[in-house]
This record gives structure tokens, sequence and C-alpha cells, in this order.
């Protein structure tokens, strides 16, 4: 039940998210304007921060520290943006490229160490029932057997 509202909230920030940069670049363009993607970003970095504390307050509910890496990965990301939103509007130096260089490094450790030493549990048929009360279709087709007439 807890991965089912988990997927159920992380969805509404998404499409949050996913509102606010599309009216934000309407406006833009209503105004005959390039939209300003700092503006973007910070609204991409604030999405990505809340579902990070979406994630960490899963983990709360699941037996293993194994857990913990993907909000890491989430709020390193939100941190990433966050960083690039204030960088877009005050001009790139060689100190923010080393930190974004960073960043990505960081990341691409997370991402080693999720693939290595993180088993990933595949997401089995009840789970995916769970989501349709609320909205959720499986995402993958089961086979059933057939009915005899």
């Amino acid at each position: 039940m807890a991965r089912a509202v988990k997927t159920v909230l992380e969805m509404i920030v998404g499409i949050v998210v996913v509102v606010g940069v599309v009216v934000r670049a309407g406006v833009d363009v209503a105004r005959l304007k390039v939209p300003d993607e700092s503006v973007i970003f910070h609204v991409v970095a604030g999405g990505l921060a809340v579902v990070a504390a979406i994630e960490l307050a899963y983990t709360l509910f699941t037996p293993g520290p194994d857990e913990v890496v993907n909000p890491l990965m989430l709020g390193l990301s939100s941190a990433f943006l966050f960083g690039l939103s204030v960088q877009a509007r005050h001009g790139l130096t060689w100190g923010s490229g080393l930190g974004a260089l960073l960043f990505v490094a960081s990341l691409a450790g997370l991402f080693v160490i999720r693939r290595r030493f993180v088993a990933q549990a595949p997401v089995t048929g009840s789970e995916l029932d769970a989501l349709a009360p609320l909205g959720g279709a499986p995402a993958v087709e089961r086979s059933r057997p057939e009915e005899n007439p």
C-alpha cells in the first residue's frame, strides 16, 4: 500500500511540474519572449526535491537501507538543477563548471552503486493491482488462462 501511495504522490508532483513548466513557457511565448530557462530549471528542481522527500519518507516503510540510494539521486539532481538555475542568471564560471562536473560524477557514482549493490526487485502483479483503485492501470499485461465456454 505504501508503494501505491508513493507512486500516486509522485505522479501528482509530476503533473504539477509539467503544468507549471507549460504555463510558464506559455506566458513567455504569449509575450513573444524566449522562455526563461532558469525559471524552468527552478520549477523542475523544486519538483525533484519534493519527489526526493516522498522517496525518503517511503524508506521508513521498507525493511532495508538499500532504498536510500534513489532519494539521494533525486536530491542530488535537484541540487544540480537549482545550481544550474542560479548560474543561468549570473553566468557560468570555472568554479560553477567544476561544481557541475562534481555533481555529474557523484550522480554517476550513485548509479554505479545502485546497479552493482542494490538489488532491483521486480514489480509484481499485486503491486500493479494496488494502483487500480487509485486510477492507475497495470503497465505490464499478464497472461490469463483462457476460459472454456
